[in-house]
C-alpha cells in the first residue's frame, strides 16, 4: 500500500496471494493526503485502510480493499511493481500471465495474484478467480478451474464454479460462455436471487461487448404488480462492477382489479435507492388513459401520484358516471387503493348530478378513494359537495361500486331562508342508466315557522311535508326546491294542478275564489287553514304585494333582491324565475266571515299576467288578473301487474284521479340488495311499459309507483308487483383455449362472449409474466421459442368490471 509522489496523490495497492509475484497496482482512493496508513487485510485479499490528512482537525479516513484485490489500473494491466519504497517483492516474476485478451474489447483477468497457463495453444487456465468485463467466476475449491479460448471466443467453468454478476449468480454448474453471442441461463429463481428486492425469475441472457457486459433480465415487481414482472438490461464492467445508474424497469400491460394499466417505466435512482417512473391508468371500464408517477423503495411501491385535469378528462369510470379532473395519491395497507381529489360528474360530462371532491383526503371535507382491497370487491367513495342542476349540496359523501353498478350519495341540505326552505340530510342512490333517482328523508321544512317531517328528494328537487299539530286542528304544507326552477310552496303535501275556480265577486261557502280585479277571497271556515294561490307575470316576475284585510298585513317582494322570497306573520311570497310567476301562501285564521287579499303590483313592476276582461262600472274594459288557485284532489291509487319472462318484462297498471290533478306516475324497480332503477313513467290513467330488467343480484324484485305532483315534487310510494328475476349476466368461459408458436411467437386463441374485453395471464419458461388486456379472442408474445413451456389464463370481463370462469391451457 502506498502513494504516489506529491503533496496530494493517488493511494495504491498491490497484492501478493501465494508470494509467487504481485499483483498489477490499482487504485484505491484518488488524489488524497495520506499519512500513518495501517492497512488491514484477509485471505480473500479483501480490507480495510485507514489513515490521517496530518492536520490540526484530526480527522481519519477509511476504505474498503475489494475481494480480490483493487482492480488493475489499466487494460492491459501494467506489470506488477518491482520496488516500492525500497522494498523488493519477494519471488516476483513479470512471466505471469494474469489478464487475457478474448476478443478485443473481452479482457479476463485473474484475481487475488493468479496466473492463467496456456495448454493447448489459445486456451489459457487458471485456478484463480476471473473476472470478464465485470462477469465473475469464483471457484471455491482447487479442484475448480476457469478457461478461455481465444480462438473460440468462448469462456469455459467446471462444476463448483460461481458464475455471477454483482448480487445475480447465473449458474453453479459447468458450462461455457459464448462471447460471440448470447449466453442464456434458466431457472433463476433456484438461486432465491433478489437485485434492489426485487427477485430475479426465469432466465438471465449476458451478451458481452467492448468493456462492459449487458445482461438482460426478469426482476418480480411488488404489489400490487406483482401479477406480472418487469424486463431490465443490466451493465458490467470490470473496474467498476454492475452498474446502479440508469437501470430501468418495463412493462407493457397490466390490470390490478378493475384498474387497466399499460406502458410502465421506471428508472433507478442510486442516489436514494429508489426507483420512479410512470405508468399509464385506465379506470374501470372503459375510457383514455391517463399517465401517473410510481415510486418503488426496498420492493415495495411507495409513491403513485397523478394530478391531472386536461385532455382526455373528462372520461366515463362507468357508463353514467364521468371523471371530469382528478388527483390521485397511493394507499397499500389492504390490497390497493388509490385517494385524492376527483370531479364526478352523473349521468353526463356536463351533470346534471356533479360531485367536486377536489382536495384533501376523505375525512377532511373532500377528496376521494378507490379502493380494490385483498378480500372484497372494488369501491369509489367520495367526500366534498354533491350538485344537482348547479345546486351544492354540502358535507356530502358518496361511494360508487362498480360491480354492481350503485352509485349513492347523501349530503347536508340547508335550502332557503330561515323562515322559508329546506334543512336536514338526504341520502339517496342513482340510475346511472337514466340519471335518475328517488329516496326518502328525514327534513325540516320552514313556511314561517319550522317543523321536522317526512322529506323527499329526487332528480327533480327535494321537498318536505310537515304537520303542525294546534290542537284544535292539524295544519299540513309543503315546501320544497326544485333543481331547475327554485324554490316552492304549497298547502298540503298532495297539491294538485293550479287551476281557476269560477270567478266571483266573493267569497264562496266552501272555497277560495278570485273576484275579476283579482281579489283573493278565502271562504268561512272554523279553523286555521292554509292556501296557494300562483301569481304570474307577463314575460318574467311580477314585483307584487298582498294586504291582508281582514288582519291588516301586507307582504310584498323587495325591487332590490326580486328573487328572495318575502314574509310576514302569514303570509309568504316565493318568486319562480322559472315559471314568471310568484307563490302566495297563506295562512287563514279567521274564522269569522272569510277574508280578502288585496293583489297589486309596485310601480317598477311587469304587469300581472291576464286571463281575459271585463266591463268595470264606468263602462271601460278591464283586463281580469290570471291568478289560480291550488285545487285539492282525493289520492291516487295505483294497481299493477307485471308480465314477461327472462328478461323482458312488462308492467301493466290503473290509477284514479291523474288527468284533472296534473300528477304523474313513474315506476321504480328495486332488487334484493335495495338497488333502485327507475323503468319509466306516464301521466296516462291506464296503460303499459315495457322493460328490460336491470343486471343485478337473481331473486325477488319488487315494482313501486311513484305519484308525482303537478309541481314535479312525489308525494306517495306504493309496492304495486313483484316478480322474480335472473341474476348477473357474466361473461362466458373461454372456450377452445389453444396455444401455438409459429416463427418465435406465442398466439393463444379462444372463442368466447358476453365479455367487453379479455383479462390474458401468461406465465413463460423465460420468467416473464405478462398481464394482457384484449377485446379481441386472440393475443400474441414476441420471443417464445417451440420447447418453451407456458401457462396462459385467460378470463372474461364485462362493462361493470365482473369477471366469468377463468379457462388455462399449458404447453
Amino acid at each position: 500500500m502506498w502513494t504516489d509522489e506529491g503533496d496530494v496523490a493517488d493511494l495504491r495497492t498491490s497484492y501478493s496471494k501465494t508470494s509467487n509475484g504481485f499483483t498489477p497496482p490499482g487504485v484505491l482512493a484518488e488524489n488524497i493526503r495520506a499519512y500513518n496508513i495501517r492497512v488491514g487485510t484477509a485471505g480473500d485479499a479483501g480490507g480495510w485502510v485507514v489513515w490521517d490528512d496530518n492536520t490540526l482537525e484530526g480527522e481519519v479516513y477509511a476504505t474498503s480493499i475489494p475481494v480480490g484485490g483493487a482492480v488493475p489500473d489499466t487494460d492491459p494491466p501494467e506489470p506488477p511493481p518491482t520496488n516500492v519504497g525500497g522494498f523488493l517483492p519477494p519471488k516476483n516474476t513479470p512471466k505471469c500471465t494474469s489478464s487475457v485478451t478474448i476478443k478485443p474489447g473481452v479482457v479476463a483477468a485473474a484475481q487475488g495474484g493468479g496466473c492463467f497457463d496456456e495448454a493447448p495453444a489459445g486456451v489459457w487456465t487458471t485456478k484463480s478467480d476471473v473476472n470478464v468485463n465485470g462477469v465473475k467466476f469464483v471457484g471455491s475449491k482447487d479442484s475448480t478451474s476457469v478457461s478461455v479460448n481465444t480462438a473460440k471466443h468462448t469462456i469455459t467453468a467446471t462444476a463448483g464454479v460461481v458464475q455471477m454478476a454483482g448480487p445475480l449468480i447465473f449458474s453453479k454448474d459447468a458450462g461455457t460462455w459464448d462471447v460471440d453471442g448470447s449466453t442464456v441461463f434458466q431457472d433463476l429463481e433456484r438461486f432465491g436471487i433478489k437485485l434492489f428486492d426485487f427477485k430475479a425469475l426465469g432466465e438471465a441472457a449476458v451478451t458481452f461487448s467492448s468493456g462492459q457486459a449487458k445482461i438482460d433480465i426478469n426482476l418480480s415487481l411488488p404489489s400490487p404488480f406483482d401479477i406480472v414482472t418487469g424486463g431490465t438490461t443490466l451493465t458490467t464492467t470490470m473496474k467498476k462492477g454492475l452498474s446502479l445508474v440508469g437501470i430501468k424497469l418495463g412493462v407493457k400491460s397490466l390490470s390490478i382489479g378493475a384498474f387497466e394499466m399499460r406502458d410502465l417505466l421506471v428508472t433507478y435512482d442510486a442516489s436514494n435507492s429508489t426507483f420512479t417512473g410512470g405508468v399509464f391508468l385506465k379506470l374501470p371500464p372503459s375510457g383514455e388513459f391517463s399517465e401517473l408517477r410510481v415510486g418503488f423503495r426496498q420492493g415495495k411501491l411507495v409513491r403513485l401520484a397523478l394530478t391531472y385535469g386536461g385532455p382526455p378528462f373528462p372520461f366515463t369510470v362507468y357508463p353514467g358516471v364521468w371523471i371530469k379532473n382528478a388527483g390521485f395519491d397511493y394507499d397499500g395497507t389492504n390490497g390497493f387503493a388509490l385517494g385524492g381529489g376527483a370531479s364526478i360528474a352523473v349521468p353526463t360530462a356536463d351533470g346534471p348530478i356533479t360531485f367536486d371532491a377536489i382536495g384533501n383526503p376523505p375525512g377532511t371535507g373532500g377528496g376521494f378513494r378507490y379502493a380494490q382491497p385483498n378480500g372484497g370487491d372494488p369501491r369509489l367513495d367520495l367526500a366534498g359537495t354533491l350538485a344537482f342542476f348547479g345546486f351544492d349540496l354540502a358535507s356530502a359523501h358518496a361511494y360508487f361500486e362498480p360491480t354492481n353498478a350503485k352509485f349513492g350519495f347523501d349530503a347536508n341540505v340547508n335550502i332557503g331562508f330561515p323562515r322559508l326552505g329546506v334543512h336536514g340530510a338526504v341520502a339517496g342512490e342513482v340510475d346511472l342508466g337514466n340519471g335518475t333517482f328517488y329516496a326518502e328523508a328525514d327534513l325540516e321544512g320552514c313556511v314561517l315557522i319550522c317543523v321536522r317531517g317526512a322529506g323527499v328528494i329526487s332528480n327533480i328537487g327535494i321537498a318536505a311535508c310537515v304537520e303542525i299539530d294546534l290542537f284544535v286542528t292539524t295544519l299540513e304544507f309543503l315546501v320544497g326546491y326544485k333543481w331547475q326552477s327554485g324554490l316552492t310552496a304549497g298547502t298540503t303535501c298532495d297539491t294538485g294542478a293550479f287551476k281557476t275556480p269560477p270567478a266571483g265577486s266573493g267569497p264562496g261557502p266552501d272555497s277560495v275564489t278570485i273576484g275579476k280585479d283579482g281579489t283573493i277571497f278565502t271562504p268561512f271556515h272554523s279553523d286555521l287553514t292554509t292556501y296557494a294561490v300562483d301569481i304570474p307575470g307577463q314575460g318574467g316576475v311580477p314585483l307584487v304585494r298582498v294586504h291582508d284585510v281582514i288582519n291588516d298585513e301586507t307582504v310584498a317582494l323587495d325591487p332590490a333582491n326580486p328573487e328572495e322570497p318575502q314574509s310576514s306573520e302569514h303570509m309568504v311570497l316565493v318568486p319562480s324565475p322559472a315559471t314568471s310567476s310568484v307563490r302566495l301562501v297563506m295562512i287563514d285564521n279567521s274564522p269569522f266571515g272569510g277574508n280578502a287579499y288585496e293583489v297589486t303590483t309596485l310601480p317598477s313592476s311587469r304587469a300581472i299576467a291576464t286571463a281575459g276582461s271585463y266591463r268595470s262600472l264606468d263602462g271601460r274594459r278591464v283586463d281580469s288578473p290570471g291568478i289560480t288557485v291550488a285545487e285539492m284532489y282525493p289520492a291516487t291509487t295505483v294497481t299493477a301487474t307485471v308480465g314477461g319472462k327472462g328478461r323482458e318484462r312488462k308492467v301493466t297498471w290503473q290509477a284514479s284521479d291523474l288527468v284533472d290533478s296534473g300528477r304523474s306516475l313513474r315506476f321504480v324497480e328495486t332488487d334484493a340488495d335495495g338497488i333502485q332503477h327507475v323503468l319509466g313513467g306516464s301521466d296516462e290513467p291506464t296503460g303499459s311499459l315495457d322493460f328490460t330488467v336491470a343486471d343485478g343480484v337473481a331473486g325477488t324484485r319488487s315494482i313501486e309507483a311513484v305519484v308525482v305532483n303537478a309541481q314535479g315534487v312525489p308525494i306517495s310510494t306504493t309496492p304495486v308487483a313483484t316478480f322474480e328475476a335472473p341474476g348477473y349476466v357474466l361473461p362466458a368461459k373461454a372456450a377452445q383455449l389453444k396455444l401455438a408458436v409459429k416463427k418465435g411467437k406465442l398466439v393463444a386463441s379462444w372463442q368466447g362472449k358476453r365479455s367487453a374485453a379479455w383479462r390474458v395471464l401468461i406465465a413463460l419458461e423465460d420468467g416473464r409474466r405478462l398481464h394482457l388486456t384484449s377485446t379481441r379472442n386472440a393475443v400474441t408474445v414476441p420471443s417464445v421459442g417451440k420447447g418453451d413451456k407456458v401457462k396462459v389464463t385467460v378470463v372474461g370481463v364485462d362493462n361493470a368490471g365482473r369477471f366469468g370462469k377463468p379457462a388455462t391451457a399449458k404447453r
